[in-house]
C-alpha cells in the first residue's frame, strides 16, 4: 500500500507524514504536560532515584547508544529528498538545525516525564512505557490514547524511511553506483518508480 501511494500519490504520502508527525508531537505534549503536572503535585519519589543502579561498565553501553541514536534519528532523512526541494541550499540547513533542536528538547522532556511517573524498576521491565504512563496518569483512556500515539509514530517512521530509502537508491543509480535502470523516473507521476519498487521488494 505504501509503495503504491509513494509511486502514484507523492503529495498524499507527504501529507500523511505531516499528519503522523503532528499526532506524535501531540502525544509527546500530553506526556510532558501530564508528567510535570504530576511533579507539581509533589510526586517526586520516582525522579528522586536519579541514576541509581546505572551500569558503569563501558563495554555494555553499546545497546544504550544504539537506542539513543535511533530515538534521535529521523532529521537526517530530509537530506535524501533535497533534490526535490525548491530551494535546498536555503531549506536543508534550516530544517536540519531546527529539527535537531526541537526533537532534542521534546525527547528530553518526554523521558523526564516518564521518570517522574513510572518507577525505574517498572520502566526497565515494561516495554510499553507510554501505555504504562498513560494508565498511571489518565487511567484506561490515557493508556489507549498514548498507545494510538505510538502506532501513529511507528506508521510515520515507516513512511519516512520508505520515502528516503527509495531516494537514496535513486541517487545511487544516478551516480553510477547502481544499474541506471533503477534510477528511471515516471513521466506521469514524476517519482523514481523503479527505485521505489526495488526498495519495496527488498524490504518484503
Amino acid at each position: 500500500i505504501i509503495e503504491l501511494i509513494t509511486t502514484t500519490k507523492p503529495t498524499l504520502i507527504l501529507r500523511s507524514i505531516v499528519f503522523f508527525t503532528i499526532a506524535k508531537l501531540a502525544a509527546c505534549v500530553i506526556i510532558i504536560v501530564a508528567g510535570f503536572v504530576s511533579l507539581a503535585k509533589g510526586n517526586t519519589e520516582n525522579i528522586a532515584q536519579g541514576f541509581e543502579g546505572t551500569n558503569n561498565d563501558p563495554r555494555e553501553w553499546s545497546d544504550a547508544f544504539n537506542a539513543i541514536i535511533f530515538s534521535y534519528a529521523g532529521w537526517d532523512q530530509v537530506c535524501t529528498v533535497a533534490s526535490e526541494m525548491k530551494n535546498p541550499q536555503r531549506d536543508v540547513p534550516i530544517v536540519v538545525g531546527s529539527s535537531i533542536a526541537i526533537v532534542t528538547l521534546i525527547y528530553i522532556l518526554t523521558v523526564t516525564s516518564f521518570h517522574i511517573v513510572v518507577p525505574l524498576d517498572v520502566m526497565v521491565q515494561d516495554t510499553a512505557v507510554a501505555s504504562e504512563f498513560g494508565l498511571r496518569t489518565m487511567g484506561d483512556a490515557g493508556k489507549i490514547i498514548l498507545a494510538v500515539g505510538v502506532v501513529f509514530s511507528t506508521l510515520g517512521n515507516v513512511q519516512c524511511t520508505f520515502l528516503s530509502a527509495s531516494r537514496m537508491v535513486h541517487a545511487g543509480a544516478a551516480e553510477g553506483l547502481l544499474p541506471s535502470c533503477i534510477g528511471l523516473v515516471s513521466k506521469r507521476f514524476k517519482t523514481p518508480v523503479v527505485s521505489i519498487i526495488y526498495v519495496a521488494s527488498v524490504a518484503s
